[in-house]
């Protein structure tokens, strides 16, 4: 059975400018390296119609566990390649949802283990929400033998609603530069990816549309019923190796 997913990307607070990946005790002939993993859904799971998931963190390295956690969460994803990949996911508790999220920030391979990196952002306003629901986060990454550790640290999100007063191009354009300025572990892509995920947890945007070359991407950004009638375009110089960022 499909179900509609409302999504909530992750909103990460300007103030702490990203979470640094974990740092662990490591054997001293083995370079940890940054895993990125693929997006398979992230959003938040109306739990009016269905129940919440138990267990805060799954790993899922079969099509049969796969099939179980799709029919808990009554969403058709895609399928997964298991021969060549293994599932991760967060959920964080049933809350009100007015800007809660949860985030795979980083995964790090080290000697022994596999360490991902899950932030929670707790909403400031979260009381200004009449219903409720699971934010959840699911990736892919490729198989390993390694155990994985799920590191998870939370944080409380601005005013939404301040955010959203007299929007335009050049307090959009000021904002994502100063947010992606603490995205240095990620690479173009990721970077906006990331922006464009915070960019659409506020209130007052609808979509965002971004288009990357090695030196530039433009950011396009449709803004709701509350907000201006027009769109706000911005560019932004995320110099990296990528290839170029669709629709988000």
């Amino acid at each position: 059975m499909k179900a509609k997913i409302i999504f909530f990307p992750f909103l990460v607070i300007v103030t702490i400018l990203f979470m640094n990946c974990s740092r662990r005790a490591n054997d001293n002939d083995f370079v940890p390296k940054n895993i990125v993993p693929v997006l398979i859904a992230k959003g938040e799971l109306n739990v009016s119609d269905r129940d919440s998931i138990t267990g805060q963190e799954w790993v899922i390295k079969s099509q049969e566990d796969w099939i179980v956690l799709k029919e808990l969460m009554k969403i058709d994803f895609d399928e997964v390649d298991f021969s060549n990949y293994q599932v991760i996911a967060a959920f964080d508790n049933v809350r009100k949802n007015y800007g809660n999220s949860i985030s795979i920030e980083c995964v790090t391979e080290y000697a022994h283990s596999i360490v991902a990196d899950v932030f929670g952002l707790l909403s400031a306003e979260e009381e200004k929400a009449s219903s409720k629901a699971q934010p959840f986060h699911i990736v892919k990454i490729p198989v390993t033998s390694k155990g994985i550790v799920f590191e998870r640290k939370y944080e409380e999100g601005p005013d939404i609603d301040d955010f959203c007063d007299d929007i335009n191009e050049e307090k959009l354009a000021s904002y994502a530069n100063e947010f992606i300025s603490g995205l240095s572990d990620l690479n173009t892509n990721q970077k906006a990816d990331t922006l464009v995920s915070h960019l659409k947890s506020f209130s007052c945007i609808n979509r965002v549309v971004v288009n990357c070359n090695p030196e530039v991407c433009v950011f396009s950004v449709s803004l709701n019923e509350d907000g201006a009638k027009n769109d706000v375009i911005f560019l932004l110089s995320l110099p990296d190796e990528n290839e170029p960022s669709n629709e988000k």
